[in-house]
């Protein structure tokens, strides 16, 4: 049952998404979510984009975006890397990487911290002049690491956003809610 409410905690399971609010760090909120287990709020995700950038694929290595992730339960920062490993683990994109990557996809995962009820963990894929930069994690807004390789860092946010995602229902709903945001723009 533990692993199960660790799992649970690390699922970002979208039960709603709310299209475009604009954030108070010059990003554009296109994509919000809670998940609930059995009426407890474990997380709530949020997914970013800046709106000067061109709307391109959500998916393009040119284009930052960023997912935040709240928590309203603690968990370790050991079960949070294991269900992390776990999802890598089984996906095709994680087969094919060089051990070198496997190495360094570890070092991002000892960065992870201990969360309790209200710690916040930030992806940002950052990218400047056109061009990927890095992956950052921070924890409650500070930087821990960041992944400089972009296959690396398209494989580490493939975790949380993508087709094989932890929750796929969240994925495809954050993706949705950012596809309603780009007709918005237009």
């Amino acid at each position: 049952m533990l692993k199960i409410k660790s799992l649970l905690a690390l699922m970002l399971c979208v039960l709603s998404a709310v299209s475009s609010a604009k954030s108070t760090i010059g990003w554009d909120e296109v994509g919000n979510a809670n998940f609930r287990f059995l009426f407890k709020k474990i997380t709530n995700a949020t997914l970013l984009v800046s709106a000067d950038q061109p709307q391109a694929s959500l998916f393009d290595v040119s284009y930052p975006k960023r997912i935040e992730i709240e928590y309203f339960v603690s968990a370790s920062a050991q079960k949070l890397a294991e269900l992390t490993q776990e999802n890598l683990d089984a996906r095709a994109d994680w087969i094919a990487l060089s051990a070198e990557d496997k190495q360094a996809a570890a070092e991002f995962l000892s960065w992870y911290r201990d969360v309790e009820a209200g710690d916040k963990y930030q992806l940002e894929w950052q990218v400047a002049a056109g061009r990927f930069v890095g992956l950052a994690l921070s924890f409650n807004g500070e930087v821990l690491g960041v992944v400089a390789d972009p296959e690396l860092a398209a494989v580490l946010l493939g975790v949380w956003l993508g087709p094989e995602a932890i929750s796929v229902r969240q994925s495809k709903r954050l993706e949705q809610a950012w596809q309603t945001w780009v007709l918005n723009q237009q």
